[in-house]
């Protein structure tokens, strides 16, 4: 049985070591918000996130990545309407 546990353990602590390092690699450049109350009791929030998505699309440019945000950001705006 307590060898049992110490593999339990083991696993447990390799588990987390490098769980982090994995899930770290993600890199936000740049994040800003401008917030703005309104007479009426509104408020309206604008943020900026530049974040570098060729991690993910390595084989893409910085250009090809942006067009493909734009067309799909134009087309979850048309489909709000």
């Amino acid at each position: 049985m307590l060898n049992r546990a110490s593999y339990i353990f083991f696993f447990i602590i390799l588990f987390f070591c490098f769980v982090p390092f994995v899930f770290a690699q993600e890199k936000i450049n740049h994040f800003d918000t401008d917030i703005t109350l309104n007479n009426d009791g509104t408020i309206d929030v604008i943020e900026t996130i530049k974040y570098d998505l060729r991690m993910y699309f390595p084989e893409f440019s910085k250009k090809q990545i942006d067009n493909v945000i734009i067309k799909l950001y134009s087309i979850y705006n048309e489909s709000l309407k």
